[in-house]
């Protein structure tokens, strides 16, 4: 795991695919986990972005928490 392609990662998932994905939580007192990405379509019809650590709607969210989190897959 050390892609950080985030546009390719937007795709496989607005694709269906579920990705594992490792993220560092901040502040650093962990090591990396290891966790489900997935999309999906809430009950109101929005399209959303989940690491299993919370939710994003919008692409910029999207590229703002995974390159918070840095996130690799």
């Amino acid at each position: 795991m050390k892609n950080r392609d985030y546009k390719h990662l937007k795709e496989l998932l607005d694709n269906g695919e579920k990705v594992v994905v490792s993220i560092q939580i901040h502040p650093t007192l962990y090591e990396k986990i290891h966790i489900l990405a997935e999309a999906g379509v809430d009950d109101l019809g929005r399209k959303f972005y989940s690491i299993c650590y919370g939710y994003v709607f919008t692409d910029a969210a999207f590229f703002r928490q995974y390159k918070a989190f840095e996130l690799e897959y």
